[in-house]
């Protein structure tokens, strides 16, 4: 029990080290519905993370921006992705998200961390 407490609080400590690199950047977060939010079937895994892979794939081709981090969450997995102007990230992925499961949605930080987030569908 003491060593699963120490993982966890070491992945915090890397979790949030991470947002602390990216804090000063534009941040969209895609929030994937999942239909299983244990997120335990194969082909919801092997779907939702290709759609990951593109849109990472865009963002790096594109140069407006990159992957920063993924979490499963509250029955969705949320993508986080930065650059320098959350508006040059969406004209990237929005068109990579036609396939997004139904109740997906972004939520777009135009500024740096502690700015508030606009709630857009996909």
């Amino acid at each position: 029990m003491a060593r699963a407490a120490a993982d966890e609080a070491e992945w915090r400590t890397a979790h949030e080290a991470t947002f602390d690199a990216t804090a000063d950047r534009h941040r969209v977060t895609v929030w994937l519905r999942l239909t299983d939010p244990g997120f335990e079937n194969l082909r919801e895994q092997q779907r939702l993370f290709a759609l990951e892979n593109g849109l990472m794939r865009g963002l790096d081709a594109s140069g407006m921006g990159e992957h920063d981090s993924n979490s499963l969450e509250a029955g969705y997995l949320a993508v986080r992705l930065v650059g320098d102007d959350a508006d040059d990230v969406l004209a990237v992925v929005r068109p990579l998200l036609v396939d997004a499961p139904r109740g997906s949605y972004l939520a777009v930080r135009r500024g740096p961390a502690g700015t508030g987030e606009d709630r857009e569908e996909v």
